[in-house]
Order: structure tokens, then sequence, then C-alpha cells
């Protein structure tokens, strides 16, 4: 009978250690490990921001973060129509669209996020957007996403209350800094 325990044990230990074997299972651990897909995306697996990753990138970013199961079986999950790189899109493609949704609308109604952020986003001139910013701007171009769900997409810590134009658009926050306000040297951005 102490065998059969023990071995009991030692299959519910090594299905814990490799639990994570299929895109469900590292969806799993990336929503414990990050507090969303999102994050993931952004905080551990495309850290260059480029918004794609190649197989070797993503083998590196899967190692980087612990992930133990079969790097190749998730690859191939993801990598559905076999371009040899995976995006949010095929992560969350529902947080993909409705990210990209927001920066279309966003740039439509302003001519350019940055202008965007400062017409809209940031009323108050504090350098943050709030939460009721955030729904406000959403309601004012239109955005038929769910506004507090966006705004935690973009949110890079959960539980913060404001987001900061870099973690909208880093790009938005570069282009100001090198005072290009019209943001014309900056190309789109990809799949964050």
């Amino acid at each position: 009978k102490r065998m059969r325990e023990i071995e009991e044990q030692r299959k519910k230990i090594t299905a814990r250690k490799f639990g994570a074997q299929g895109l469900d299972g590292f969806k799993a651990m990336l929503m414990h490990r990050y507090g969303s897909i999102v994050r993931a995306w952004r905080f551990g697996l495309d850290l260059d921001g480029s918004g794609k990753l190649s197989f070797m990138e993503f083998s590196a970013a899967c190692r980087a973060i612990g992930f133990s199961g079969s790097v190749m079986k998730v690859w191939k999950e993801m990598d559905s129509d076999g371009s040899g790189y995976v995006s949010l899109n095929e992560l969350a493609p529902d947080a993909h669209n409705a990210m990209s949704e927001f920066r279309e609308k966003v740039v439509a109604k302003y001519g350019n996020m940055l202008a965007g952020w400062k017409q809209s986003m940031d009323r108050s001139g504090q350098q943050r957007c709030t939460l009721r910013d955030f729904e406000k701007c959403c309601v004012d171009v239109g955005c038929r996403s769910n506004a507090r769900q966006l705004f935690d997409f973009f949110c890079p810590e959960k539980g913060k209350q404001w987001l900061q134009m870099e973690d909208i658009d880093p790009a938005m926050a570069a282009a100001l800094w090198r005072g290009d306000e019209s943001m014309v040297t900056v190309l789109p951005v990809l799949g964050a």
C-alpha cells in the first residue's frame, strides 16, 4: 500500500512539473506567471518589441521563463499558418484585435497616437492615463472593445491604476523624446 501511495505522489509531482505540455497548458502557465497573455507576450516573449518571434526566439524565451514542456509542440500549434513566425495575433487573437482596433481608431480620429494621447488619453497633462480617461477615449474614438479589458491589456502590471504612453505604444514615447510630434519617423507597431 505504501508503495502505491509513493507512486501516486510521484505521478502528481511529475504532472505538475510537466503539466504545461500543449498550447492550452502554455497559456495557463503564462497567465499564472504574468497575469495575462498580453503581459506575457510583451515582457516574457517578445522582448525586442518586434511583434513577431522566430522559432529560435520563441525557444529561448520559453526556456528563460521556465517552460518545461514541448516547445516544438506549442510552436506547431501556434504557427498554424506555417509562416515561421508567431505573433500576439496567433497567441491571443481577441486581445490583438482589440488593441489593433483601438490604435486604428485613435489614429483615424487624431492623426497619430501621440496626438490622441495629448488630446484624449492624458486629459490632465500628468503624463498618465487613468482608466476613466481611457474609457472616455474609447468612447470618443468609437472603439467597440471593452475599455476596462483593453486597459488591462495595455497595463504592464496587474493592479496598476494608470497607463503611461509607452504602455500603449512605445513608439509614441520615443517620438515625443525625439521631438517628432507628428510621428513621421515611426513605423506601425506589429502585433504588440
